[in-house]
Order: structure tokens, then C-alpha cells, then sequence
């Protein structure tokens, strides 16, 4: 299901962190079905949490391209408040952040050039565009509706 094979690796390593970290509380009678199935619930958390970041991600881009086209006042508004957001970041998450949306670089390229896990970079990217969504959460449905709101209103003159 993966892809990326640090990513796959990553996973694998949560499975054994979390298998050594319960081996007082946890009794395996098949060890090799047991792990299957860890690595796998991991794989698929692993899958949603990137899913849900860049649909999150596409979906503030594609408002921002209806807004710079049909409500540019707005569309300064709601930039100035991702700049502000972004300000708030650590240092090492503003990068990762810019190199993986700005630069397009993969998480296995940002992990090389940062000298960290993909798991790392994913981790912050996710830390990242959380911050951001909690922080747009009073914005982001007034410009989302407005965004809809602005094509429909234009057919309508």
C-alpha cells in the first residue's frame, strides 16, 4: 500500500516501538498474525493521516484560486492570516512545510536534505496543517461560503 519504502520502514518501526513499549501488558499467541495485522492498522493510519493533510491542503488552495479571482479583498484577508499562522510555527516546521508546498519536494527529499526520518517530516507537516486548520477553523467557513457564494452571485448579474 505504500509507496515510499522509508515510510513503509517507519511504519514497521512503530509497530516493534509499540510492541516493546506494552511487552509487559501485551500476550502474543501468534506472533507473525499479530504483526501482520499491527503493520497494517499503522500502514492505514499512516495513509488517512496523509490523505486528510493534503486534501485539507488542496482544499484551502482551491479557495484561495476562486478568491483571488472573484474576491480579491478577501483573498488578501485570507492570506494574511495563513502568513500570521505560519509565523507562529517552529522554524524546522515553517521550512518542511515550505519545501514540501513551495519547493514540491517529497517527504523522502525533505527528510534527506533535513537529515531526519520521513516519519519526522510527516509528523510536522501534519503538526503544521493542523495548526493552520485550528487556527482558519472561525475563517475558514465564512471564506469557504463566500467562495461558493461569489461564482453564483456573478451568474446571477
Amino acid at each position: 500500500m505504500l509507496s515510499d519504502g522509508q515510510l513503509a520502514q517507519d511504519v514497521v518501526q512503530e509497530v516493534f516501538i509499540s510492541l516493546w513499549n506494552r511487552r509487559a501488558e501485551v500476550h502474543i499467541e501468534k506472533l507473525p498474525a499479530y504483526l501482520h495485522q499491527a503493520v497494517r492498522f499503522q500502514e492505514l493510519k499512516a495513509v488517512h493521516r496523509l490523505q486528510s493533510d493534503t486534501a485539507f491542503y488542496d482544499r484551502l488552495a482551491s479557495i484561495a484560486q476562486d478568491l483571488i479571482h472573484h474576491e480579491p479583498l478577501l483573498y488578501n484577508e485570507m492570506e494574511q492570516t495563513v502568513r500570521n499562522l505560519l509565523s507562529r510555527l517552529p522554524e524546522d516546521q515553517r521550512s518542511i512545510l515550505r519545501m514540501s508546498r513551495e519547493e514540491g519536494l517529497t517527504y523522502r527529499q525533505i527528510a534527506e536534505k533535513m537529515g531526519i526520518s520521513i516519519k519526522t517530516v510527516e509528523k510536522k507537516i501534519s503538526l503544521s496543517l493542523r495548526a493552520i486548520r485550528k487556527g482558519m477553523d472561525g475563517s475558514f467557513p465564512l471564506l469557504l461560503s463566500l467562495a461558493l457564494a461569489a461564482p453564483a452571485a456573478a451568474s446571477h448579474l
